[in-house]
C-alpha cells in the first residue's frame, strides 16, 4: 500500500461518524452529567464554567455541544496542520464533587 493510499484511508476511518462517536468519550457524555469544564494550558488550569444550583449550567451546556459538535467535523487534514493550545475536560458530576473536595482541602492546609 502506497502512502497516498494509508493516508486515504486513515481519512477515511477518522471522518467516520460512528468511528468517531465510538472513539471519544465525550459523544456518550451529556448535558445532565456535565457538571464543569476545566480548560487547561501547560502547568495552568482553571475551571471556566461549574454548575454551581444550576446558575452556569446554560454555560457548561452550550460548551460541551459546541465542543462535540466541532469535533465531530474534524477533518484529518486540520488535525495534521495544527496543534491544540490547551485541553478542556469536561467534568462529570462526580469529579466535579471531587476537585471541590480538593480545593477545600488545599484551602484548609494552606491556612
Amino acid at each position: 500500500m502506497k502512502n497516498s493510499e494509508v493516508k486515504e484511508e486513515l481519512s477515511q476511518l477518522y471522518e467516520d461518524q460512528d468511528f468517531i462517536q465510538g472513539v471519544y468519550p465525550i459523544f456518550s457524555q451529556t448535558t445532565e452529567n456535565t457538571s464543569a469544564v476545566r480548560v487547561s494550558r501547560g502547568s495552568q488550569s482553571s475551571i471556566i464554567s461549574r454548575d454551581k444550583n444550576g446558575t452556569d449550567k446554560a454555560m457548561t451546556e452550550k460548551l460541551l455541544l459546541a465542543y462535540q459538535t466541532d469535533l465531530s467535523q474534524l477533518k484529518v487534514e486540520t488535525m495534521s496542520k495544527e496543534n491544540p493550545i490547551a485541553s478542556i475536560q469536561f467534568m462529570t458530576k462526580i469529579q466535579a464533587e471531587a476537585d471541590s473536595k480538593r480545593e477545600v482541602n488545599q484551602e484548609f492546609l494552606a491556612v
